[in-house]
């Protein structure tokens, strides 16, 4: 909730971080927030697996996962002409990841030597075809609210971009 107080605004260059650390192994307790799963290939947006191209959902919700990587992690990962990372779903962690909560999925990830992919880099299909029937799936990203062609850094709470210079009488 936000709350006025009488401290005048000052603008931070430091901006908040909704994702969850990666200097630490995280947990695989759901905390409370939302996420973003997205269709795990373009050609199945609107199929009764993937009715629309992504969708906001609880940490505590069940999907399946796929992973990328900005260097080469080896066996399993494949790099799309289109695309500048690896990504990966069938032969990384002995199998297909089946459903997980969203802090499984990022351990499952971390644990391959990747990272959740963004629902961006799998909307461009980068991941398309790595296993699993994925395809036609919902798939965990590591987006915090759903992307647009202009991504602004805001918590998923928040219903419009904060501004970065002060309005007349705003205040903290």
């Amino acid at each position: 909730a936000m709350i006025w107080s009488s401290s005048p605004y000052q603008f931070s260059s430091a901006s908040p971080s909704v994702s969850p650390s990666t200097t630490q192994a995280p947990s695989t307790t759901p905390e409370e927030g939302e996420g973003v799963a997205t269709c795990g290939s373009t050609a199945f947006v609107g199929s009764n697996e993937c009715p629309s191209h992504e969708e906001t959902i609880d940490y505590t919700t069940l999907r399946y996962v796929r992973c990328c990587s900005d260097t080469n992690p080896g066996r399993g990962w494949q790099k799309k002409n289109q695309c500048s990372f690896w990504g990966a779903t069938a032969n990384i962690n002995d199998g297909c990841s089946g459903i997980l909560n969203f802090n499984e999925a990022m351990a499952y990830c971390a644990d391959a030597d990747g990272r959740l992919c963004t629902s961006e880099e799998l909307a461009n299909d980068c991941t398309r075809g790595t296993g699993c029937g994925y395809d036609k799936a919902m798939i965990w990203s590591s987006s915090p609210y759903q992307f647009t062609s202009a991504s602004p850094s805001v918590s998923p709470s928040t219903t419009q971009a904060p501004s970065t210079t002060p309005e007349e009488g705003e205040g903290v």
